[in-house]
């Protein structure tokens, strides 16, 4: 019997899922508008394949951040087509309604927080949040998408892994030993192991343990960053070396499943060590071991075969401007677009090498009572400072009072790019960075729509010059959020 928890939200899902299906009788063009993070390009490859089930026309369009100006820009022509918005909307409902609402219809599929209910007679919304259920850790963007695109045809249960990957892609792996809990859980990774389209296992979270030789999947893993080994091939050599652990064999080497029960318990011990000597908590460590999620339809050696590189391919194909060719991968496209990703994800790679590099240099980071302060200026792209918030978050993760404020400068007009993290702990007394953020911005003078985002990761967009403005609002506000005198 499913869990009546989710029983609000599935019959939401029908009744929108009846409504799309009209609109798909009445040969209405769909514009499809999603965010540029793997959660919003597993969302649109998600409802693009549906849709495609259906043989109906669509346009998907990805974006940084959904705009009043981009709102307006996608007004044009609005009475000839229908909108969804996916893996956001829901913190831009009032301008939405405003610009689009009267003369067309606009579904909005997202699992942001909201602050209030609404609704319209043309705007239809499918959100965790209105039926009592957590967007930041039980359901992603692409989870909600899944359950929409479930409701509209049951042939889309082949869908559950993108779903998944969506959700590994916002960091939803929170249950113990990095697995998924609620909806993700229950119902998504149930539909793809009940039909043989995921394999779970338990090993340690390598960057590339199917694929590549050891030293390079220890080089490469950023979750968690580990300071000393991620990015330095040399000193993972050594690292491996000094453990007695053969990179090679018979003249090839060695991946991670290649090692055996020994050998990993020595290397997950020596990771472990080693991070708590140089600071890390032991959360933080008991990071490295848990629970891997297989799609087994794709190829041995394939950056997709595991869903976590399968995210992180999304991520840095997306936001290094080939959203088009991660949408593809979404659609089943390999051969060359995979070789093509795999250059790309060459340089994303070295790119966060860079920017992490940087952070490490005296004076990059600025410090508040309860914020730790990073400004990449013109520096770090503002397409990857949600990424770099994220990882460096990670690595700063022991510093469970303080949350990390990220700034760079917007490559496209005039503003700020502001993505904030917060921890668990912080969570738990009381943060909640979605509030926080638009609190802030109202306070400035600005739109509660400059802001949105989870309680425990939210982001915004503040005119130039006006930083340190937010950050000394801001940091007044987690202050009172959770509980300081």
């Amino acid at each position: 019997m499913m869990n009546d928890r989710y029983s609000s939200l599935l019959k939401s899902a029908d009744n929108i899922s009846k409504q799309l299906r009209e609109l798909v009788k009445e040969n209405k063009f769909f514009q499809i508008v999603s965010h540029i993070d793997a959660d919003g390009v597993a969302a649109a490859g998600i409802i693009s394949k549906a849709l495609i089930r259906e043989n109906a026309r669509f346009n998907v369009r990805i974006i940084k951040r959904l705009s009043a100006s981009e709102i307006k820009a996608l007004s044009d022509g609005r009475e000839k087509k229908a909108y969804i918005f996916l893996d956001m909307g829901s913190g831009q409902f009032e301008k939405i309604s405003q610009t689009l609402g009267d003369k067309t219809t606009v579904f909005i599929i997202d699992h942001h927080e909201i602050l209030t209910r609404r609704e319209t007679d043309t705007i239809l919304e499918l959100n965790p949040h209105l039926h009592g259920l957590n967007g930041s850790s039980e359901i992603s963007g692409a989870g909600v998408t899944y359950i929409l695109a479930k409701s509209l045809n049951q042939k889309n249960t082949d869908l559950s892994p993108l779903a998944l990957v969506g959700a590994i892609g916002d960091i939803q792996d929170k249950g113990p030993q990095r697995t998924f809990t609620g909806l993700n859980n229950d119902i998504i990774l149930s539909d793809a192991v009940n039909r043989g389209l995921v394999k779970v296992v338990k090993d340690i979270l390598l960057f590339g343990s199917e694929t590549r030789p050891v030293h390079l999947a220890l080089k490469y893993t950023s979750d968690p960053f580990i300071e000393g080994l991620t990015g330095e091939e040399d000193k993972c050599i050594a690292f491996l070396t000094n453990l007695d652990i053969q990179l090679k064999r018979d003249g090839d080497w060695r991946t991670l499943s290649d090692l055996n029960q020994e050998e990993k318990v020595k290397l997950y011990s020596a990771l472990v060590t080693y991070m708590l000597q140089i600071g890390y908590d032991t959360k933080s460590a008991e990071q490295l071991i848990g629970t891997k999620y297989i799609i087994t339809s794709e190829e041995d050696g394939s950056p997709l075969k595991d869903i976590r590189e399968y995210a992180y391919t999304l991520n840095a194909c997306s936001r290094l401007g080939y959203s088009g060719l991660a949408v593809s991968l979404c659609l089943g496209d390999r051969d060359k677009a995979l070789l093509e990703a795999q250059n790309i994800i060459n340089e994303y790679r070295q790119r966060i090498s860079k920017y992490i590099s940087w952070l490490k240099e005296p004076g990059r980071v600025k410090e508040y009572e309860y914020l730790k302060i990073i400004h990449g200026e013109d520096l770090i792209d503002d397409r990857m400072i949600a990424t770099i918030a994220s990882i460096y978050s990670r690595i700063t993760a022991r510093s469970e009072n303080k949350v990390l404020l990220c700034f760079a400068y917007k490559s496209e007009g005039d503003g700020v790019k502001v993505s904030a993290r917060g921890t668990d702990a912080l969570v738990k007394k009381g943060l909640n960075l979605n509030q926080a953020l638009r609190k802030a911005v109202t306070e400035m003078g600005l739109t509660e729509s400059e802001a949105g985002g989870h309680d425990i990761a939210a982001g915004a967009e503040i005119p130039v010059g006006s930083e340190e403005t937010f950050a000394s609002y801001l940091n007044k506000i987690i202050k009172s959020q959770i509980g300081v005198d």
